[in-house]
């Protein structure tokens, strides 16, 4: 059940971790570290640290192998659960149908 937990967009915003989908950076601000990340739509951020996430395709074959439900990534809730059992689908992994956390 753990790994559950720390899978639903309530934990992570009980730790005032906000995660972005679909979010596009146009710069970061700082001199000798990140204060803020500006995004292409306008929008400014402030930041102690960034994490990116390349736009590669995620190998779901153990995971289509184990019976577990895949198209583009691996079939996922609004909470990052998949269909099958205690997993939680993190990194390049989940697909989503909108983001978890804006």
């Amino acid at each position: 059940m753990r790994a559950r937990r720390h899978c639903s967009s309530r934990w992570w915003n009980a730790r005032a971790i906000k995660i972005l989908l679909n979010a596009n950076t146009a710069r970061l601000h700082g001199e000798s570290r990140v204060e803020g990340i500006e995004l292409t739509d306008g929008r400014m951020i402030e930041a102690d640290a960034v994490i990116f996430a390349a736009g590669i395709r995620p190998n779901v074959a153990l995971a289509r192998d184990a019976g577990v439900p895949v198209n583009r990534g691996i079939v996922v809730d609004d909470h990052l659960q998949p269909a099958r059992g205690h997993l939680c689908a993190l990194a390049n992994a989940p697909s989503t149908r909108a983001p978890a956390t804006v």
